[in-house]
């Protein structure tokens, strides 16, 4: 038309990045045990076309002590601005049952290999004895570990030593 003079302007297209907000979950292992897998929900936006807007990690390892780590999250996707809401990992003890061995003259341990443990002895009165006891009678053997990623149950016994003198 005539009466119009049209003059086209180039605009600006702005595509900015999809903000959304990631909620990592708390997760836990036993001390030993592989890393489980960490996972998170997006709470707030959304992800689309399928893409990996982020990645998780952790310091914790299946050797990493007994406790609790932080679990992060960074951006996997240029095109997305994420706020994480940190998670922990937490470590738990490992919980070993003793299985005694009381075949030898010394009870022990049949189990422990390779943590560090010491062991007690008590007489029956409760008093802790210096050495292992020479003289016939009851006593307790306790075992104490000072490895805080084990939690040992059963670490007690009772043994008896007899006297070997014929009467």
């Amino acid at each position: 038309n005539s009466n119009y003079d049209i003059t086209f302007v180039n605009g600006t297209y702005t595509i900015t990045k999809r903000p959304i907000v990631v909620t990592i979950e708390d997760k836990t292992s036993v001390y030993g045990d592989s890393i489980v897998s960490l996972t998170a929900k997006v709470t707030s936006g959304s992800i689309v076309n399928g893409d990996t807007a982020y990645s998780l990690s952790t310091t914790a390892t299946k050797t990493s002590n007994v406790g609790n780590y932080k679990i992060e999250g960074t951006v996997a996707d240029n095109n997305y601005n994420a706020t994480f809401v940190s998670g922990i990992y937490k470590i738990n003890e490992k919980t070993i049952s003793v299985e005694w061995d009381m075949t030898q003259d010394i009870p022990k341990a049949a189990n422990l290999e390779g943590i560090d443990i010491t062991y007690e002895y008590y007489n029956l009165a409760g008093e802790l004895l210096t050495e292992f006891p020479s003289d016939a009678g009851e006593y307790k053997c306790v075992i104490v570990c000072a490895n805080k990623n084990y939690a040992l149950t059963n670490t007690e016994c009772v043994f008896e030593i007899i006297d070997s003198e014929v009467q």
